[in-house]
């Protein structure tokens, strides 16, 4: 049996419409097209080593609340898809390191600016 790990990095678009209390969820879905299922064999590993099946490397703007993963099979092509699904929220450091104190920096001295003696 062979067994091989891969590092891969997916973007999720975002939806922006409840920006400040916004809960994501990201879907990804990894398929192999080149092999069959006789040939090669997507498998979700989730029973060792008592781990999720999808590691993160954690940040100050996001949190991660939940993961899924789950294996599908295709009947069709004869290949395995598995799917991975990942609901994220912003934290609220995010809001004040890159949207408040940036706002509020330069209305304190745009509003300065335009008092000076003359």
């Amino acid at each position: 049996m062979f067994s091989s790990t891969a590092k891969l990095a997916c973007s999720c678009k975002l939806d922006l419409v409840l920006f400040t209390v916004d809960t994501q969820s990201c879907h990804f879905r990894f398929v192999v097209f080149d092999f069959s299922t006789e040939q090669m064999d997507l498998v979700v590993d989730t029973a060792a080593s008592n781990r999720t099946p999808i590691e993160f490397t954690e940040n100050d703007e996001r949190e991660v609340l939940s993961t899924e993963a789950e294996r599908n099979k295709k009947n069709l092509l004869r290949c395995v898809t598995a799917s991975v699904i990942i609901r994220i929220c912003r934290r609220p450091c995010f809001y004040y390191r890159n949207i408040y104190t940036p706002t509020f920096s330069i209305a304190f001295f745009y509003v300065f600016s335009r008092l000076s003696y003359r």
